[in-house]
């Protein structure tokens, strides 16, 4: 029994130690990248509902980390990526709430990274353009016109729409099922 535990750990021993984890590199965001979430924790982001009626949602969160990730999920190598995050809440009305992030994760093997708002997702490049959505030169969204803007829409499992710039984040979200939609306050 002893001698099998020791042949045991000596073959884990050898195993362990022809095997050398690899750091595969780091992947940072670039500054443009890290631009296309506009908030910083405190801030107070006013929007009107379908009533008219105010709606302020606060930044509770605004981060910038690294985290470690695997390609694939398998194996022992390891990449370190860059992530921004923000958090964006109703006090009047706790169903109302967005996180956005964008990370490197995927920064390795593509030219792009992902950015994440609502139950949408875009590539953006390294000048932090959208590569993905319907891109509007200029659009009017409450008697103001704002520039470079992106629109998606899902469908999916329930309509949802959504118009966001880099200046001023979240301009204009409609969701139909729960009766969500909200618009900057200019």
């Amino acid at each position: 029994m002893k001698a099998k535990f020791l042949i045991t750990l000596a073959l884990a021993v050898l195993v362990s130690s022809c095997y050398r984890v690899k750091d595969l590199g780091t992947f940072d965001l670039t500054n443009a990248q890290k631009q296309v979430i506009p908030y910083e924790k405190g801030q107070v982001i006013s929007f009107i509902d379908s009533t008219g009626r105010s709606i302020d949602l606060t930044v509770t969160e605004s981060e910038l980390f690294w985290n470690q990730g695997r390609p694939n999920d398998e194996g022992w190598d390891y990449y370190h990526y860059r992530v921004k995050t923000a958090t964006l809440k109703s006090a009047q009305n706790s169903k109302i709430s967005f996180v956005l992030m964008i990370d490197a994760y995927n920064c390795f093997e593509e030219d792009y990274c992902k950015f994440e708002v609502a139950a949408f997702s875009f590539n953006v490049d390294v000048e932090g353009n959208f590569l993905t959505g319907t891109f509007h030169d200029s659009i009017e969204i409450n008697n103001k016109v704002y520039y470079d803007v992106i629109e998606a829409e899902n469908t999916y499992p329930n309509p949802t729409q959504l118009f966001y710039n880099k200046t001023y984040g979240i301009l204009q979200f409609k969701k139909d099922v729960s009766g969500i939609f909200l618009t900057l306050n200019n």
